[in-house]
């Protein structure tokens, strides 16, 4: 008998197939979550999904980071480091992994989405802090889920 994974539910099988969620069997609260996975496609006009790559984490890890101290990443990283910023952030970020999702939408903007387990207020707070929004739960009903646009600079 095989699982039915999250992905195969959606009205998007082809964005969420790649994703830690998608991949996953099916549970009780599912189809909430799923309806909220084709809300969260058509409200923020997504295209594609971008596969994490160094290159590319390492170009935005910093923008989408929640940090337990912002101050420091901004004013205190310095190349002494091993000059290896990307693990600096990385080893910082207490959001780390959290399966944040990366996602192209129609006019090329970058939205990055994560949903720690839980509701823990100092979360909000940082990531408040760090320019995330608090949305409706894509992840689980026991956590909340954030999500940011990322800034590209487009030339």
């Amino acid at each position: 008998m095989s699982c039915i994974q999250n992905y195969t539910l959606t009205e998007y099988p082809k964005l969420y197939s790649h994703t830690y969620w998608g991949t996953s069997g099916v549970h009780g609260e599912d189809e909430i979550i799923i309806e909220n996975r084709n809300r969260f496609v058509s409200e923020y006009e997504l295209k594609s999904i971008i596969k994490k790559g160094l290159t590319f984490e390492i170009k935005y890890q910093e923008q989408v980071g929640i940090f337990e101290d912002l101050n420091e990443i901004k004013n205190n990283f310095k190349k002494n480091i091993d000059g290896d910023k990307y693990n600096y952030l990385r080893r910082r970020d207490v959001r780390a992994g959290r399966h944040i999702e990366y996602y192209k939408t129609i006019d090329k903007k970058i939205i990055a989405v994560f949903s720690p387990y839980g509701k823990c207020e100092s979360m909000v707070k940082m990531a408040g802090e760090a320019g995330y929004s608090l949305i409706y739960p894509i992840y689980s009903l026991g956590g909340n889920t954030f999500v940011k646009e990322i800034i590209t600079n487009k030339a």
